[in-house]
């Protein structure tokens, strides 16, 4: 059932607009969030929040298509864009400040997202590796 899910585009369309709500919530109103003894662990979230939309939309892309090149750079491409966007809509419609370690952030979690998937891509499909 999972399965199935991840192969339509609603986990891409649900998970974009998540990242729109966490991105558009004051931090400075969540206390608990600056007690996190973690060094720069909003630079960690910004870096799974985007990696996880990568991988999203590549499991979806590669569930319709042969998952090859061009749809990696597309889906790295577009989880970057979205996340150097919203810095810019936090800056001017939300409290929350333009940060440049976010969006380097966000660019590194969807490339290594990326890389990650087509690593783990046979290209030989489902054969297996010793099948003939």
């Amino acid at each position: 059932m999972v399965k199935d899910i991840l192969k339509t585009p609603w986990p891409s369309i649900l998970w974009t607009g998540l990242i729109f709500i966490l991105l558009s919530i004051d931090t400075g109103s969540l206390e608990s969030a600056s007690r996190i003894p973690i060094p720069h662990f909003d630079k960690i979230v910004h870096f799974g929040i985007f990696g996880l939309y990568a991988w999203i939309i590549l499991k979806w892309r590669a569930s319709v298509s042969r998952a090859g090149i061009i749809i990696a750079i597309l889906s790295f491409f577009v989880s970057s864009l979205y996340g150097t966007a919203m810095e810019f809509y936090q800056e001017k419609f939300t409290a929350r400040e333009f940060e440049l370690g976010d969006i380097y952030a966000d660019t590194i979690g969807a490339l290594v997202a990326t890389i990650g998937f087509m690593a783990t891509k046979s290209p030989y499909g489902n054969r297996g590796r010793n099948q003939n």
